[in-house]
């Protein structure tokens, strides 16, 4: 009776062990003046599923932000977990906003190791988003050259896809965990046209090394990566906006990145550090790391199971990725 009661209490255990790290909390959509429907567009012989949200008053010219979840995700699990901060934004600034589905969960993104459903079947991901974007652009009268791509994980892979084969479909690119994979770990050509883009990682990012290396885990290995750093570059040399480092202080702006403390004590945990290459120009490439950061869409409205390492809550990607592009159109003006 004794081993009996004992094995009970070690499967009690470990199964709170495992409810404790895979665990994580969902909000409900709050109450907005938006209209949120699932609807599907026809991608050759292939039904593609999508969420869209329209404010109630969109104005003509208004901007379209795509928002592209992980592997093994679906759209409606990337509203939640950016805290549904796009749809609150969307509210009250007046874009549309669009999470597609990804083909089996999945994007055919540029790592020729990843095993993805969307990439061992060669769906054409490019083309679901292009005819996704002009429908919408169409549709609801916006403007067609600012269209901005977020995404995590998997799809901001997808987004580096598009900037390499489709480079006028996005004005910028926002990209949550996902350092650029090195060269013998893709299959994309570089990028030609100068794009701003905006980088996200953490430094404890169990499956994105934050300084490069291997990417994924023992059961699902996804090639070889640069460091968050080293990705940040290879988009500054495209953009032509790369130079000398700057100086380890704060807030420096001599020379190229600049660097900011956002929050947070500098170097410690928690802290969210901007490094900037081209600040002020048109193509500015910012890379934020988060120190202790796991493998997140960093947050307040959201915490990612503690697997994936730690959330951010002093830092809003979507947030800072709108004011990232609102900066950059008005200094277009």
């Amino acid at each position: 009776m004794l081993i009996v009661f004992g094995v009970l209490i070690g499967l009690l255990v470990i199964g709170l062990a495992g409810w404790f790290i895979v665990y994580a909390p969902r909000s409900s959509a709050p109450k907005l003046a938006t209209t949120v429907s699932t609807r599907s567009i026809k991608v050759g012989s292939i039904s593609r599923d999508f969420i869209v949200v329209v404010p109630d008053e969109v104005k003509p010219g208004a901007p379209l932000w795509v928002v592209l979840h992980g592997a093994s995700s679906r759209a409606e699990h990337m509203r939640f977990i950016t805290g549904y901060q796009f749809e609150e934004l969307a509210a009250r600034e007046g874009f549309v906003v669009v999470y597609p589905d990804g083909y089996k969960q999945t994007w055919n993104d540029c790592r020729t190791e990843a095993k993805y459903a969307a990439r061992t079947e060669g769906i054409d991901d490019v083309a679901f988003l292009n005819k996704l974007i002009k429908q919408l652009v169409g549709q609801y009268e916006l403007d067609s050259s600012r269209v901005h791509g977020f995404g995590y994980s998997n799809g901001a892979h997808m987004l580096y896809k598009m900037l390499a084969q489709s480079p006028h479909t996005f004005a910028t690119i926002v990209a949550n965990a996902a350092n650029l994979p090195e060269p013998e770990s893709s299959d994309c050509v570089g990028f030609s046209v100068p794009t701003p883009v905006m980088l996200v990682a953490g430094t404890k990012d169990p499956l994105n090394p934050y300084v490069g290396g291997s990417a994924g885990n023992r059961t699902n290995r996804l090639g070889e990566v640069r460091s968050a750093y080293a990705s940040a570059e290879v988009f500054a040399r495209a953009n032509d906006v790369a130079g000398a480092k700057s100086n380890a202080n704060i807030n420096s702006v001599d020379g190229a990145p600049s660097r900011t403390l956002v929050a947070g004590n500098d170097g410690k945990r928690h802290s969210v550090v901007l490094q900037e290459f081209g600040a002020g120009s048109s193509t500015p490439v910012r890379l934020y790391t988060l120190k202790g950061g796991g493998h997140v869409v960093p947050n307040s409205g959201y915490r990612a199971p503690r697997i994936m390492g730690h959330s951010s809550h002093n830092f809003d990607a979507p947030i800072a990725a709108g004011e990232f592009a609102e900066l950059l159109a008005r200094n277009s003006k």
